[in-house]
């Protein structure tokens, strides 16, 4: 029966612990890891603060290189659980498979979104959190949404965010673009008045009270106002830029919070997700009507002219 091992090398990974271990993984540090690292990864590729998960596999037979993507997904899953647990700027280089029956270690394709911000903060974490950890991660395993479409956009794109750097000197926030989309993929499936959809139903999905929807609108506004400027090829003003650097840490934790709640408590089926998306809340008549009464005020006088026209002709909203 020959065994695979996977190692990964982690960076911004800090821990009193040379050894943490999980269950089913383990993360070890340089000093605590054993010389064969620097084979595996070559010894200029490494760092004496660099970390090492490891988790191997008994298999009954041999499995070719191209059918070991699920040894890969459980890398994906850990380091997915590891971010949602807490922030930090948790990075894996790259990551390599060995076995016991002399095939020489082999690197697999894997998810280059995965690569490191070296920016502080590090991602922090000790052996008396690990039990902590497995009762935050357990739920989201189990949860309604884990292994549905919209769940696998929205780790994608977190991963995407999680892995650029946030360059507030030079007020690049392109990691809010892709955080965007990560909250977008469970919360909105409409195309229309997003930002108030997400808004709203983050309020119900976490189930806030007046005093924190009024603090959790706050932050999805900056956060979404970040995403505009950037997306549409604008460079961020000083008040924006202010923004970026002292709401930096609010952005991470509502995003977080967001996903761990929508894997467990939305359905994983689109039909069920959608219907139970419009029961938290969907656009009321009077939503729609304050939209249409916003647009006409940003209208110039002569254009308001002409929508008054039109109404009255058509007759509309006459008593």
């Amino acid at each position: 029966m020959p065994v695979y091992t996977v190692v990964a090398q982690l960076r911004n990974f800090f821990s009193a612990s040379e050894l943490v271990p999980f269950e089913e993984f383990q993360i070890r540090s340089h000093a605590f890891a054993d010389c064969e690292v620097g084979k595996l990864f070559g010894p200029n590729n490494i760092t004496f603060e660099d970390c090492f998960y490891v988790r191997s596999y008994h298999e009954k037979s041999w499995i070719a290189p191209q059918h070991r993507d699920h040894m890969i997904r459980d890398v994906e899953d850990a380091i997915l659980l590891l971010r949602l647990f807490r922030r930090g700027e948790l990075g894996v280089v790259s990551i390599v498979v060995t076995s016991d029956d002399g095939e020489g270690p082999s690197k697999l394709c894997w998810n280059p979104s995965m690569s490191p911000d070296d920016a502080y903060p590090d991602y922090e974490f000790g052996q008396s959190d690990v039990e902590e950890w497995k009762a935050f991660s357990a739920p989201i395993r189990s949860g309604q949404g884990w292994n549905s479409a919209w769940f696998g956009t929205a780790r994608r794109f977190f991963a995407y965010g999680a892995a650029i750097p946030v360059e507030e000197h030079w007020g690049h926030a392109d990691r809010y673009v892709y955080y965007s989309i990560a909250l977008e993929a469970p919360l909105v499936p409409e195309r229309d008045n997003v930002g108030r959809r997400l808004r709203r139903r983050a309020a119900a999905l976490l189930s806030l009270s007046k005093e924190e929807e009024i603090v959790s609108n706050h932050t999805l506004r900056d956060l979404y106002d970040l995403r505009s400027t950037t997306a549409h090829g604008r460079e961020l003003s000083v008040d924006e830029k202010a923004i970026l650097k002292n709401k930096r840490q609010a952005f991470e934790d509502i995003i977080r919070r967001i996903l761990a709640t929508a894997v467990q408590n939305l359905p994983g089926d689109e039909a069920q997700r959608d219907a139970h998306l419009k029961e938290m809340y969907d656009l009321t008549f009077e939503d729609r009507a304050e939209l249409v009464l916003q647009h006409f005020n940003a209208l110039p006088p002569t254009s308001k002219d002409l929508v008054r026209a039109k109404i009255a002709k058509k007759g509309i909203g006459g008593d």
